[in-house]
């Protein structure tokens, strides 16, 4: 039996070393991605309120004007000092007008870029060599950036900083230099395979057997080495076979953490992550506006100052949505009629979520805002503020909505939850937090490289044995 489970050890080992050497090496690039992000002036900018004095021509009048007929959204930036209506087009066109003199500005989409990437960069001196929309993910500007699409504004730098922008949020949604550029081909080369992409299948079902025979080298060491190394130990000069039991032992449970978490997350990628495609559908005639936006923040103002303003639909009738300054408070005001609907959010979260996820508004549990990243909506989800919806459903499925946009901004079940679990504890070992994210990763460096050293003193093994 143990003669046989050594057998298939080794040869395991020896089909599965080179993957493993990959893996491990790569997965040392994850912190120094994190080490190496790009200095700019800020990641998040500061909330502007809207100025309400600029509202001298109404979106009403500005869509008349330019025959514009319907609408997906509206809403106002400021830029250089003056602010601006961004209207959204059904056809995915995005055209901006100047609030007061109903100008419309030419180019806007790109000026208005240009102007938030010199924002997050805290330099307007720097100069931009080319501005080009990313309608696509690709090896630079992977799927979890989440945004799309967006603009990618290069900088004439040392560097070639290029940031990637999304303009109907104001977000930045990555920044990139010529090193990261480097090490993200190379992290997604070597621990993600990107260049077997071409056909997802295929790439996930080579990933799920090399992470299946990586746990099965790691449970055949500890039953081999592990239960028996007290004899071993005696019966084993200090030779390549003695360092690779020993160390091999030591960081057994780690090959098993790392091998299982991968397959898990590997696994979930079978299903396609399409978030940034899965939104709500509303469009806006032009009059459905005919209770004009100053009279809508007059109505609201005794709330406090708007930061933002969207059109929503909720139960077929047309709404401005504000949102304040203060507490992120949300007020809704009927565009034709100007009634105000109070405590929206909650009605409006639940028909969202229910359109996006396909299931009756009654098969809802519980609806709460999230404010800020946690375990189960965390960092890489990338959209703040979001409504939690949870639904009374088989697999008890959560959906994450962003109310601004109507757009998904995650969708967890309890399938996805254990491999979220796993995948924060197991691979990125988040139970070591406590010793800070740079103690973290050093830990979890120490072990990769003896998981690579136990993989060479296995092959020197093998190679000493074949000479032989």
């Amino acid at each position: 039996m143990l003669q046989t489970m050594y057998k298939w050890h080794k040869w395991i080992g020896l089909i599965i070393c080179i993957p493993i050497i990959l893996w491990g090496l790569s997965g040392l690039l994850h912190p120094t991605l994190r080490l190496t992000k790009p200095v700019i002036g800020a990641h998040k900018l500061a909330p502007v309120p809207l100025d309400v004095k600029k509202v001298a021509i109404e979106p009403y009048s500005i869509m008349k004007l330019y025959d514009i007929d319907e609408v997906r959204n509206i809403r106002i930036i400021a830029m250089k000092g003056r602010q601006y209506y961004q209207l959204f087009l059904p056809n995915k066109g995005v055209r901006y007008f100047d609030s007061i003199t109903s100008n419309e500005l030419v180019n806007g989409e790109q000026r208005y870029a240009e102007y938030l990437a010199q924002q997050y960069l805290g330099n307007e001196r720097v100069t931009i060599y080319n501005t080009e929309q990313i309608t696509e993910f690709n090896d630079e500007y992977t799927t979890i950036n989440r945004f799309l699409p967006v603009w990618r504004v290069n900088f004439l730098k040392d560097d070639a900083l290029r940031l990637y922008v999304d303009t109907e949020s104001s977000r930045l949604a990555a920044s990139v230099n010529d090193l990261r550029a480097e090490l993200l081909w190379w992290f997604g080369a070597l621990h993600n395979w990107s260049y077997l992409d071409k056909s997802n299948l295929p790439r996930i079902t080579i990933f799920l057997l090399a992470m299946l025979a990586m746990f099965i080298l790691g449970l055949t060491g500890i039953i081999l080495y592990g239960l028996r190394y007290k004899s071993l130990k005696q019966a084993t000069q200090r030779n390549t076979a003695y360092y690779h039991r020993t160390v091999g032992v030591l960081i057994s449970v780690s090959m098993l953490m790392f091998s299982f978490s991968g397959g898990m997350h590997v696994w979930h990628k079978l299903t396609q992550d399409n978030r940034h495609l899965r939104s709500i559908d509303s469009n806006f005639l032009r009059t459905d506006l005919s209770i004009g936006l100053r009279k809508a923040l007059d109505l609201v103002e005794q709330k406090g100052s708007v930061k933002s303003v969207s059109l929503v639909n909720i139960d077929s009738q047309p709404y401005y949505r504000f949102v304040h300054m203060k507490g992120n408070l949300a007020s809704y005001v009927h565009s034709q009629r100007g009634e105000i609907l109070s405590n929206a959010d909650e009605p409006y979260a639940k028909q969202v979520a229910s359109e996006i996820a396909g299931l009756a508004t009654t098969q809802i549990s519980s609806v709460k805002p999230i404010t800020r990243f946690g375990a189960e909506y965390g960092f890489i989800d990338r959209r703040l503020p979001v409504m939690q919806v949870r639904f009374n459903s088989e697999g008890n499925p959560t959906y994450y909505v962003d109310l601004a946009t109507g757009k998904l901004s995650a969708m967890v079940n309890d399938s996805k939850r254990f491999e979220k679990f796993t995948f924060r504890m197991f691979h990125k070992w988040r139970f070591a937090d406590a010793l800070s994210k740079n103690g973290r990763d050093a830990v979890i460096a120490v072990f990769i490289l003896l998981n690579v050293l136990v993989v060479i003193l296995g092959i020197a093994m093998y190679l000493s044995k074949r000479s032989r």
